[in-house]
């Protein structure tokens, strides 16, 4: 649902559950969506709603994840996938996937490996939440 020009964030997060409200799905999985929700919009998918972002949490939240990954001259780096709760990314953790940061990696190297790690770290993740071997708890 792609945001109107000019519209506010409060307009657009009521048109998006409206939406999610009348396909009534069971989960709701973000990933690459780039857009912090309101706290009013995450707490009508308390528990459902389900992100991916390139860093270890709590490690790197928000924003150019790798390029702070390399300035902070971190060894190890990766992806999570979360519960999403109104604070940025700081839900509960359900499956992390980790590599080497390599002396010659660059911010655009660095992004295609972790890319890597998220295409299969994703679907194993959602795999654990549907056999409900992790669930949401605040």
């Amino acid at each position: 649902l792609a945001a109107l020009p000019e519209e506010a964030r409060p307009d657009y997060d009521r048109r998006l559950a409206d939406l999610i409200l009348t396909l009534k799905p069971d989960w709701i999985l973000l990933a690459g969506f780039m857009r912090i929700l309101s706290a009013e919009f995450v707490a009508q998918f308390t528990g459902k709603m389900i992100n991916i972002h390139p860093s270890l949490l709590p490690s790197f939240p928000g924003l150019h994840t790798h390029r702070r990954a390399l300035e902070s001259k971190s060894l190890r780096h990766g992806a999570t996938v979360h519960f999403v709760i109104p604070e940025l990314d700081a839900g509960p953790v359900i499956a992390q996937a980790q590599l080497d940061v390599l002396p010659e990696d660059t911010e655009e190297s660095l992004a295609a490996r972790v890319l890597k790690l998220e295409h299969q770290l994703y679907p194993e993740a959602m795999r654990q939440v549907l056999a409900r071997h992790v669930r949401f708890t605040p």
